[in-house]
Order: structure tokens, then sequence, then C-alpha cells
């Protein structure tokens, strides 16, 4: 029961990301975005997340609010994420007011309604992946604090279940018709799932907050010099274990390869499903639209239910070992080697598919290498630092200060991951300016290949973990 409450929150925030990875897409692109634009325009997550989370995480370390350091950050961000995606969902509504003004610059109203209506939905998009970041950072740092040694492991497959969960409920109701009317569009299913994922967070996160006591640790003194974030985050990596950048460094390749295919599988498979559509059969262009964005939301939703069943798996193989042999004895080793391996696999075999229930059989099967992604990178930072925190001898000494920091460790972590994916969002959005000029119909299969070069590096380097 503590650790569902403790790791509930999760639920919740996976929720809003499943709904912006299935369907944001899709939206974006009935507001009037080119793909390209788009890919630009999802830049902002990972970009936030490398700029952002660490200062979060910083200033959550040191907060001195007797609520606790996590729980505000929890919450702020909850509500301003709520906000933020229900905004977006509504933005057509939004830009009426403001579009007025531009219309002596088009030569029709509705022109200049469209490019405010864009302008605004870009702004909007990055006010929502700033707002999460408080979320990720402080639900992540509240977990590692409040669980011991011996209970790391067990927190984090937790953890994993209910991201699995979350992301099953997300792209279970992106399936669903939920506005009843296929003719509607995506905008009104975008805003169906909005509604449904804030209320989610935000139930999840006050449900974390307030049935979670949160221990604030005695802390050293506060020097001006040590409230800089840059400062900070340069101390910690230069003086990290070496266990520690070693995770950093696997998750920057292993994410150029996540990225495509978190953001862009459901229109992956809707796109075969469009290519093979037998147009004699069809009622209209909508009905065909909605239909393949229904299959590709489906094929979502059978790869968080297999990512969810393999880490229930995975977590009853290795429940017998101890955590420290998890985490530097092979077992682990070789299971995260062997996630790159088959996710190397699966792309290759992109090569080879043609219809979108082949397409949706290999997110399906990709889900297992995005259970051990979820999992094995995080057992092994719970259990470092953790394990580092316990060994301190000194005040002075960093490593006597690794568990009361744990929000810039996870936020390193984190950057390690966004750095990667503005990479591989530049490289998709160039992929798929060059497949519109050259009138290629698969440039969202080659933007999924040619990032999988990052996990083929990363599978060398994990390799090479002792």
């Amino acid at each position: 029961r503590y650790l569902l409450c403790l790791t509930c929150g999760f639920a919740g925030l996976q929720t809003v990301w499943s709904v912006i990875l299935s369907n944001g897409t899709t939206f974006l692109i009935s507001l009037g975005l080119s793909k390209s634009t788009t890919a630009l325009i999802w830049i902002a997550a990972p970009l936030a997340g490398t700029i952002i989370q660490p200062i979060v995480g910083a200033h959550s370390d040191h907060c001195k609010l007797s609520w606790g350091r996590r729980r505000p950050f929890i919450i702020g961000g909850a509500l301003a994420t709520a906000c933020s995606i229900m905004a977006l969902a509504w933005v057509e509504h939004l830009a009426g007011p403001f579009s007025g003004r531009f219309v002596g610059n088009f030569e029709h109203e509705e022109s200049a309604k469209a490019r405010v209506t864009i302008l605004i939905a870009s702004f909007l998009v990055c006010c929502l992946n700033i707002s999460i970041q408080p979320v990720q950072v402080g639900l992540r740092a509240l977990v590692i604090e409040n669980s011991p040694p011996q209970q790391q492991a067990q927190s984090t497959a937790w953890t994993t279940y209910l991201i699995g969960i979350g992301n099953i409920g997300g792209y279970l109701a992106g399936s669903v018709d939920l506005v009843g009317d296929p003719t509607l569009g995506p905008v009104f299913q975008f805003r169906a799932l909005a509604l449904l994922a804030s209320i989610t967070l935000l139930v999840t996160a006050f449900i974390t907050c307030f049935a979670v006591a949160e221990e604030v640790p005695m802390m050293r003194p506060v020097s001006k010099t040590s409230t800089n974030t840059v400062k900070i985050s340069g101390e910690m990596l230069r003086n990290l274990p070496k266990g520690i950048r070693n995770v950093y460094k696997i998750q920057f390749f292993a994410w150029i390869g996540w990225f495509p295919i978190l953001y862009y599988k459901s229109t992956y498979v809707s796109e075969l499903y469009s290519e093979s559509f037998n147009h004699q059969y069809a009622k209209s262009i909508d009905a065909q639209q909605h239909e393949a964005a229904h299959i590709g939301t489906s094929a979502n939703l059978r790869f968080a239910m297999v990512a969810l069943i393999s880490n229930i798996l995975f977590s009853i193989m290795l429940k017998s070992d101890t955590m420290r042999s998890r985490t530097r004895g092979l077992n682990l080793t070789h299971l995260w080697l062997f996630g790159h391996v088959l996710f190397i696999f699966i792309i290759l075999l992109t090569f080879f598919v043609k219809t979108s229930v082949q397409g949706t059989f290999l997110l399906a099967l990709a889900g297992i290498p995005w259970a051990l992604t979820q999992w094995l990178p995080y057992v092994a930072l719970g259990e470092e630092i953790t394990f580092m925190s316990g060994i301190g001898i000194g005040e002075g000494d960093l490593r006597s200060h690794l568990k009361v920091e744990a929000g810039v460790v996870m936020s390193l972590h984190n950057a390690a991951m966004s750095l990667p994916q503005m990479l591989a969002a530049a490289m998709c959005s160039g992929i798929f300016w060059l497949a519109k000029d050259f009138e290629h119909s698969d440039a969202t299969a080659w933007a999924i290949r040619i990032s999988a070069v990052g996990t083929v590096i990363a599978a060398y380097l994990t390799s090479r973990l002792q």
C-alpha cells in the first residue's frame, strides 16, 4: 500500500505523456502544421528536460518549505501541466480574439486565425513541457529518498508498473472514440483526452503528496555559490561514481533511437494503413483518417501492454537477487544489452513491413526493450545514490550529500536523455523536409531506422560494462 501511494503519481504523469505521444502529432498537424515543423516543435520536450529540470532539481534540493522539498514542486507542476494541456486543447478558441489584429496582413480572416493558432499552440507546447519538469524530477527524487537501499529495486519496479498502467490507460482512451462522431476530427478527440489526463494527473499527484510523509534530511549550509545550478551540476558530474556516469553515457545514445519511436509510432502505423487502404470502400476521407488514427493509437496500446507485462515478468525473474548484485552483476548487464540488441533487430525488420498489422506487431514487440529502458537505469541510479549516501566520511565530502542532492543527480540523468532527443528531433525534421521535396511517402520509417544507429552505440557501451 505504501509503495502504491508513493509511486501512483507516475500513473497520472504517464497518462499525460501517452496523450502527448499518441495524439499530439496528429492534433498539431490538424491545426495546419507540417510534419517537419511538428518535429521541431517537439524539441521543446528534451530542451526543457535539459535546461529546466536541472534548475528545478537544484532548487528542490535546497527548498526549505515546511511541507517538504519535493511535494511543493510536484503539486505546482501538476497544476501548471493541467492548465497547459487544457489550453492547448482549446487553442483555437484562445486564438480567436487575437486573430482579428492580424487580418490586415493576410488575404483572408481564416488565414490569419490559422497562423495565430499555430503560434499560440507552439507556445503552449513549450509551456506544457516546462511545467511537467517539476513533476518528473519531484516524483523520481521522492521515490529514491523514501526507499531504503534494500527497497530501491522494489520501488523502481512499482514505478514501472504505474508508468505502464498510465500508458495503457492513456492509449486505451485514445483508441476509443470519446466524441462519438468520426467527422469531428482529431481536435475534439484531443480535448477529451486532455481533460482525462488532467484529472488523472491531479488526483494521483495529490494522493502521492498527501499520503507520503516526506522526511527532510539534515542539509549542509547553503552558500551563495551552492545555489548556482550550473556550478552544482558541473561539480556533481565531475565527482559522480563511474557507475552513474556509465548509465548517463548509455542513456545518451539509447535515447537517440527511442525518440522517433515514442513520438511517431502511431503515425508510422497510421501511414502504413493509409498506404494499403482500398479507397473504393471509403465513405469519406475524414472517415479514412479517423480509422487510420484509431489503428495507430491501438498500436500504442499494444506497445504499452507488452511493456507492462515485460516489466512484471523481468522483476519476478530477478526477485531472488540482491540489489547490489543486480546492479553490478552480469544478470542486469546482459538483460540491458539484450534490450538494445532486440530493439536494433526490430528496427531492421521495418524494411520488410508492408501492412499496418505487421507494423503493430513490431511496435508491440518493441515494448520489451522499452520495459528494460524504463526499469534498469533507474535501479542502477537509485542503488548507487543510496549506497554512496551511506558511506560519506565528512560534511564537506560530496558523497555524504549525494542523497540530499538526488534531485540534481536525477536531473543530470534526464539531461543525458534529453540532449540526444533534440539531436534526433532535428534529424527527423530534416528527413521529413527532404522526403517532402523528393515526394517519398515512407519518411517516418526512415526517421526510425536512421535514429537506431544511436542504439547500436548504446549496445556497444553496455557490452563493456564490468
